[in-house]
């Protein structure tokens, strides 16, 4: 008698699943409010004076006012000398029993002699004078201001899983086989 094994062996099948995080990540985020610096400057210009009416004076050119002042007091001047100039006149003709005559009188108004002057004009320099004004500036600082919106981290995880089960089951099998064998031949 013979014996015969046959035999399985067991299979153990192995389902996994790998855990799973998802971190929906909001990223930090950072706002800024700007407010540019601001610089006025306002600078006035200096104001130049020259004043020329002394030298304007010695080349006998006025202002108007002062032309008017000087011929007025010319005018009134010369009237005076007039009027005094006729009763003198009338004096020395008054006079004609003292031997004096019309060419006596005559006489006087030939003797006038001319004066001539040279002279550099002008005689005083003009005067110059600046009024200066400071510069005027208005700063304004400017600011920042900044928001920090933090980062948020909400995790979904899912956790892993290892399932075994036997996938084939293990088996012994034992059969014994009988030899009979004819001998007849």
């Amino acid at each position: 008698m013979q014996l015969q094994m046959t035999s399985q062996l067991a299979l153990i099948g192995i389902e996994t699943t790998r855990p799973l995080f998802q971190p929906p990540l909001v990223k930090p985020q950072l706002e800024l409010q700007i407010e540019e610096p601001q610089l006025e400057i306002h600078s006035p210009r200096p104001v130049l004076h020259i004043d020329q009416t002394q030298c304007f004076a010695d080349m006998n050119k006025r202002t108007p006012a002062a032309f008017a002042a000087y011929y007025a007091s010319q005018g009134w001047s010369d009237s005076f000398q007039g009027i005094a100039r006729l009763a003198m006149e009338g004096d020395s003709l008054g006079r004609i029993e003292n031997n004096y005559s019309l060419i006596d009188l005559a006489m006087q108004d030939l003797g006038e002699t001319a004066d001539f002057n040279v002279t550099a004009i002008p005689k005083q320099p003009p005067r110059v004078w600046a009024d200066t004004f400071p510069v005027e500036f208005n700063f304004q600082r400017g600011t920042v201001k900044g928001t920090l919106h933090q980062n948020k981290t909400e995790g979904h995880f899912q956790r892993g899983q290892v399932n075994i089960y036997i996938r084939q089951q293990n088996y012994l099998q034992i059969d014994w086989i009988d030899n009979k064998v004819d001998k007849i031949a």
